[in-house]
């Protein structure tokens, strides 16, 4: 090092090197748990009685939100399940044996 300050190969040396003060370590985040999806109704058209040319509107009948169950043209239940709170009042009456409504994830 010379009289006049630090050297081009001092310079060199502290920007490889970094400071030299302590590291402050950090402590690890906190591990947070991902949330499941939201369940749902989902409608399996292909074992639904309606579908089948057989009136039965007992899901729309039971649900509590409204728009959540419409019955088309042609006398089919259609679902949002967006609009779907998950209360699962629609499996009790369904019919069908399996019920032609599950409780799904909503992806």
């Amino acid at each position: 090092m010379s009289d006049k300050g630090l050297s081009r190969r001092d310079l060199l040396t502290f920007w490889r090197r970094g400071p030299t003060e302590p590291q402050v370590e950090l402590p690890p985040p906190p591990q947070v748990e991902p949330t499941p999806p939201p369940i749902r109704a989902k409608l399996i058209w292909n074992t639904c009685i309606a579908y089948y040319n057989t009136p039965c509107d007992a899901c729309h009948q039971v649900c509590p939100v409204d728009q959540a169950i419409q019955i088309d043209n042609h006398g089919h239940p259609r679902l949002d399940r967006y609009l779907c709170n998950g209360c699962g009042d629609c499996l009790k009456v369904c019919p069908t044996q399996p019920s032609s409504l599950i409780m799904a994830p909503l992806l």
